[in-house]
């Protein structure tokens, strides 16, 4: 349940970089979640910002980030306090990376920055080696059938 009038609880919204989840002044405390849902298998960097961003007061915020239902990363920021996040993850096709904001207690100045950033793990050293020596391989034996 959202609710549009900003002067009266709860105030549990979503907006482009961050959100504001309901806490227990509210009567029942909400999370606010933002979902991503990829597109791709294979290794994923998660960066970015988790900052308290409701006016320096009040108990601050929780957040965390999972993983298909597994939490990957989890923090508390204190009023004003601000966190940088990165970590790589696996994904698959459909898999689902949520963006959670925690009340912490009252909602009082809640809102959150929590911005992020997913791209593709750039592949390892050892991928690329493997790479070119099945090149050089194939290379090899293509050049020897060609000779005979």
């Amino acid at each position: 349940k959202l609710n549009k009038d900003s002067n009266s609880a709860p105030w549990t919204q979503l907006w482009a970089d961050g959100g504001h989840p309901d806490g227990t002044n509210s009567e029942t405390a909400r999370i606010a979640v933002r979902r991503w849902v990829s597109e791709i298998d294979g290794k994923v960097s998660i960066t970015g910002v988790f900052a308290d961003a409701g006016g320096g007061y009040w108990d601050g915020v929780r957040g965390a980030i999972f993983v298909d239902g597994t939490q990957a990363w989890s923090t508390s920021i204190a009023e004003g306090g601000s966190t940088n996040f990165s970590f790589g993850a696996s994904v698959a096709r459909g898999s689902r990376v949520d963006f959670v904001l925690d009340p912490n207690g009252t909602d009082y100045a809640d809102s959150t920055r929590f911005s992020a950033r997913i791209t593709s793990a750039v592949p390892e050293p050892e991928t690329y080696a493997m790479l070119l020596a099945g090149l050089g391989l194939m290379g090899g034996i293509a050049r020897r059938r060609k000779q005979k």
